[in-house]
């Protein structure tokens, strides 16, 4: 009796712990995004040690089935509270996190709020197929399943649904018998009638179809941006694809400009197509498996999808259908979003890995000094990170209180400010843009060019290689200017900016060419704009009343060259006189 109350008390404090690990959103520091972000990790830190001692603990005094029980709630738990929290935002009781978006749960926008909550909805519906003991926990389960049902077509995540779809599926067909009876009722009624086969298979086809195409309907050029976004990733993971790249962001960014120079090799100027206005520099693939291949390499994307393809076949092999379809549910979502950037997501998986892998035999000592094993070396790799997390938030915080001044344009403080920042915060390709940029504003440019060629190895941004090519023309490089310049162009081609720093660069003394300004003229004068705004008006008003007034000027351009050609060619003699 007494250790019955042992197990109950050890299951509950451990299920508080786990829980607890789960909720990594709540209370997080939001100054801005990135602040938010080592936030995050420096929370998952400390509280997965605790999480990793609980479930130690649970390993050796928890029973099997009560430990895979309070694994199970802890993830349903912490996706209802998503839940609610989504539904409060949505109904206005709550803001979100986002402006543009009615709900965001505790996530910045809807689509991993979507994607964590199709992570929890095959254990969910894998309890309500089951034969319950109390009807109450029955009806509690529905409840919560009806409550997904409303939060998760409302985040719009088209990859949410189906990996949520995928992963019922998988549950429905392996934790029941309907499937089987299914099946074999319409054997029997195609045997019988042969026709309404053709007529149902028809249908089906049909309406599959027909889900597919609305579903793509919803966002189509969102669609056709991540087939790109892909397609330049996968060129990022063959330029080296055993030992990865450091930054997927760089490599991403490095990728797209040899893509769009191979396009037009000619240095011709752009004529700015459908392809060229999906092209962005983002710090993901979304696209886990991609992103892993560009930063890791092929060896270890292999390595994790090994590990995670044996979780799966483990749970399966012992019935745990509700922690496979989870584990479904993520490797789908993982396909077209970043979850394994998000704290919460992580620590997700670890809990369904956990759950997929746990101990058959309650009475085996080895799985469960495995378990303890594997805990403790958790608790290493936390101990080892959280320093590090702690250490770069308190940086972050410091420059939070700082760049007030660099969007008030006070360059020269802002200047002084960085230096003084600069050893704690040389890793962050932001600060390190920001403070070469200030440099460069306070006409120092050596040094704006050194910090801002640091920047480019750890941010692919293609603002980099515009500012650092003007650093170059205020010290008359023209030459090296023209190529960050198009560097920047190749970059992201529909961006304005860099077609009218070229064309300010042929119009200067000493680097004059109306050919290249001409053509330079024409793309600007013709290319459509995405998004309207003052700067891009003011960019082409003076572009446009600059023109007129170079016709003497190339004419004289004209002349001159033309004269220069007459002159006759002196060729040394090679032999002594």
């Amino acid at each position: 009796m007494k250790n019955q109350y042992l197990n109950i008390i050890i299951s509950v404090i451990s299920f508080a712990i786990i829980l607890w690990f789960l909720l990594l959103n709540f209370g997080a520091v939001r100054l801005f995004d990135e602040v938010s972000q080592i936030s995050q990790w420096k929370t998952f830190c400390y509280r997965g040690i605790f999480a990793a001692v609980g479930a130690a603990v649970m390993s050796v005094f928890v029973k099997r089935k009560t430990a895979l029980t309070a694994l199970l709630l802890c993830i349903c738990t912490a996706a209802s509270v998503e839940a609610v929290f989504a539904l409060l935002q949505l109904y206005g009781f709550k803001f979100s996190n986002h402006g543009i978006f009615r709900l965001t749960g505790t996530f910045y926008n809807p689509g991993p709020l979507g994607g964590y909550i199709a992570v929890a909805f095959p254990l969910v519906l894998s309890m309500v197929l089951k034969r319950l003991k109390y009807k109450i926990l029955h009806y509690t389960f529905v409840v919560v399943l009806v409550l997904y049902l409303i939060v998760l077509p409302s985040t719009m995540s088209r990859t949410a649904w189906v990996a949520a779809l995928a992963a019922s599926l998988y549950v429905v067909c392996f934790a029941t018998d309907y499937v089987k009876n299914l099946f074999s009722k319409l054997q029997y009624l195609f045997s019988k009638h042969q026709n309404r086969k053709v007529i149902v298979i028809a249908s089906t086809v049909v309406v599959l179809i027909t889900c597919v195409i609305g579903v793509w309907k919803i966002k189509s050029e969102s669609a056709f941006g991540r087939f790109f976004l892909w397609k330049i990733s996968s060129l990022a993971v063959m330029d080296s694809p055993i030992t990865g790249h450091d930054n997927f962001s760089v490599a991403y960014g490095e990728a797209q400009q040899r893509y769009f120079q191979s396009k037009f090799p000619d240095n011709s100027y752009i004529n700015v197509d459908s392809e060229e206005n999906l092209a962005t520099v983002p710090d993901y693939a979304f696209n886990e498996y991609l992103n892993i291949a560009v930063e890791y390499g092929l060896l270890v994307l292999l390595l994790v999808m090994g590990a995670l393809i044996m979780a799966f076949v483990f749970g399966h092999k012992r019935g745990r259908y509700g922690f496979c379809g989870g584990l479904i549910a993520f490797a789908v979502f993982a396909f077209a979003s970043y979850p394994i950037h998000i704290p919460a997501f992580v620590a997700v998986l670890i809990i369904l890995v956990a759950g997929a892998v746990w101990p058959e035999n309650d009475e085996k000592r080895l799985p469960k000094i495995v378990i303890s094993s594997v805990s403790v070396l958790f608790i290493l790799l936390c101990v080892c990170n959280y320093d590090t997390f702690n250490q770069r938030l308190e940086s972050m915080k410091k420059w939070e209180k700082s760049r007030f001044l660099y969007t008030s344009k006070l360059y020269e403080r802002v200047a002084e400010n960085y230096s003084q920042l600069y050893d704690e915060l040389k890793w962050n390709g932001r600060f390190l843009y920001e403070y070469g940029h200030s440099l460069f504003k306070t006409q120092k440019y050596l040094y704006a060019e050194e910090v801002l060629l640091k920047s480019s190895r750890l941010s692919g941004d293609p603002m980099i290689w515009n500012v650092i090519g003007e650093c170059e023309q205020a010290i008359y490089g023209f030459a090296a200017a023209e190529q960050y310049y198009l560097r920047s162009l190749y970059c992201l081609p529909s961006r304005m900016y860099p077609y009218y720093l070229l064309y300010k660069l042929y119009c200067q003394e000493g680097f004059y060419n109306p050919n290249k300004r001409k053509s330079v003229y024409k793309t600007m004068v013709s290319m459509p704009v995405k998004i309207k705004s003052p700067a891009i008006d003011e960019m082409l008003n003076e572009v446009k009343a600059t023109e007129p007034t170079l016709k003497q000027r190339d004419e004289e351009y004209y002349h001159y060259e033309k004269s220069m050609r007459r002159l006759p060619i002196y060729i040394p003699s090679p032999w002594p006189i």
